[in-house]
């Protein structure tokens, strides 16, 4: 049961850092546009709607990496049940 806890950790962890990484590089694009992605965003609800979708992935990124990464190490700390006997 140890192992699967594990692998089920480090599957979130994995999930995780893909969001992570993926909203956070698609946010900075419309980084570099400067005041120009501002502008964009201003006009065009689209646009104000993708940023905020990003920004909401990067966001469940980070917590899926915190429970991802928490639930591992809860799989390599807590003993299985036959190691009790």
């Amino acid at each position: 049961m140890r192992g699967g806890i594990v692998a089920v950790g480090v599957v979130i962890l994995v999930i995780g850092v893909i969001l992570l990484f993926y909203g956070y590089s698609e946010l900075q694009r419309y980084g570099q546009l400067g005041i120009w992605g501002e502008i964009i965003q201003a006009l065009s609800p689209e646009a104000r709607q993708a940023v905020e979708q990003l920004r909401m992935m990067t966001l469940l990124g980070i917590i899926l990496g915190i429970i991802g990464f928490f639930t591992a190490v809860a799989g390599l700390v807590v003993k299985s049940k036959s190691e009790n006997k």
